[in-house]
């Protein structure tokens, strides 16, 4: 059986609108899902490449200090220096095996979490789609002058706004209820008595004292329905401020943290470039007796944490510009 009802009083009209913002709302939904997936997948990727710079610097690093275990066991077998050196260089080259053996398994880790994210298996998504970059790349350029209007492509403040609508909408269809509802057909598919009093010219006021009577005399249903969507309306207003203030602050973050990263590795970099001089100079003083070969392994040891620490915090500066790119609802592509 179908029937279809005389929308006197907008109550159809407002039902489809409702229905219509919870429609795109769902939609805004969605779309919030896949920045959310995206960002998951770049962030890693960057992880992977990020471990990847990490394996290459304790690579050479660990060559380096193999090379140097050797030298001084030479040494040692033609009696120019005495055995602690050499168990010392030992020691320090076992340090990083064990630091590579732990890098790869971190490595296997992100590719098989990217493996999943992309739905394929690591053989089949490495060995033909494509090859990771030997270096971690540059981070894009963020253009300046971004306008705060490109906060309102972010799906959750969308997703806020339609259900704001919806439940503005919503009120207007609780208030309807107290009208009457005029069926067109009866249910055996002819004309309703209800709009064949609505046509007669007798029916003055279309005989709508029988219809009223069930609105009321509904005991406060209609009045409850009205309160009930009054403060649904009202939640979703909060719910709408709220988004768009944690959008202003997540961008505010997301920039705050760009630029505090982007110090520490500037500070980085010339930490390294002393603790190198240092390096020099302690190998100096070593091949002249001066200090102990401990200086100089120590030495190396900084040397190799801070370039690892670098690498990480230029991974980190990749992740945190996703998070922005996340944060304005998708980029700045077109300002």
């Amino acid at each position: 059986m179908v029937s279809y009802e005389l929308d006197l009083f907008n109550r159809l009209h407002f039902k489809e609108k409702a229905s219509f913002h919870q429609y795109l709302s769902t939609l805004a939904g969605k779309k919030a899902l896949e920045i959310a997936l995206i960002s998951t997948l770049m962030n890693t990727y960057f992880d992977l490449l990020i471990t990847q710079e990490k394996i290459k610097i304790a690579q050479e690093f660990s060559q380096k200090l193999k090379e140097i275990y050797e030298l001084r066991s030479k040494q040692r077998d033609y009696g120019l220096i005495e055995e602690i050196p050499v168990l010392q260089a030992k020691a320090e080259w076992e340090n990083t095996l064990i630091l590579l053996e732990n890098l790869h398994r971190d490595r296997d880790l992100y590719i098989d979490t990217l493996s999943l994210l992309l739905g394929k298996e690591p053989k089949e998504l490495f060995a033909r789609n494509f090859s990771l970059p030997d270096n971690i790349p540059e981070p894009i350029k963020i253009p300046g002058g971004l306008p705060s209007q490109l906060l309102e492509r972010r799906p959750d403040i969308i997703q806020a706004e339609n259900l704001l609508r919806a439940t503005e909408y919503e009120v207007a269809i609780a208030r309807a209820e107290y009208f009457p509802r005029l069926s067109l057909t009866s249910a055996f598919g002819f004309q309703s008595l209800e709009l064949s009093n609505l046509l007669q010219a007798s029916a003055r006021y279309w005989n709508l004292a029988a219809l009223l009577s069930e609105t009321l005399f509904d005991f406060g249903r209609r009045k409850a329905q009205i309160d009930l969507k009054e403060a649904q309306k009202k939640e979703a207003l909060h719910h709408y401020i709220k988004t768009v203030k944690r959008a202003f602050f997540e961008v505010s973050s997301a920039l705050t943290e760009l630029e505090s990263v982007e110090k520490k590795i500037q500070e980085k970099k010339k930490r390294l470039q002393t603790l190198e001089d240092l390096y020099k100079l302690a190998q100096q003083k070593f091949e002249r007796g001066l200090v102990n070969y401990l200086t100089v392994l120590d030495a190396e040891r900084q040397i190799l944490s801070e370039k690892i620490e670098i690498a990480a915090l230029r991974g980190e500066k990749l992740k945190r510009q996703v998070l922005l790119i996340k944060a304005l609802g998708g980029g700045f592509k077109g300002f």
